[in-house]
């Protein structure tokens, strides 16, 4: 027996800013329990910066605040 499927990848952006080498990078899911709005995931490298609905994984604002926080 196999577990249901929850999230299913339906996006993948890269984004043009670039921080120590290494580009922002989003992916957008549609989700079981927000069919709606997805879940969205931002990463840089291996960090996570932020998850919230599926605009997370394109928003440029969300990596260029955090590209300036440090």
């Amino acid at each position: 027996m196999t577990a249901p499927q929850m999230v299913q990848p339906t996006q993948l952006t890269v984004h043009d800013l670039v921080k120590d080498e290494q580009p922002y990078l989003g992916v957008g899911f549609t989700c079981k329990w927000d069919r709606e709005h997805g879940l969205g995931v931002l990463m840089h490298g291996a960090l996570c910066v932020e998850v919230g609905g599926a605009d997370t994984a394109f928003l440029g604002w969300i990596a260029r605040r955090h590209a300036e926080a440090r």
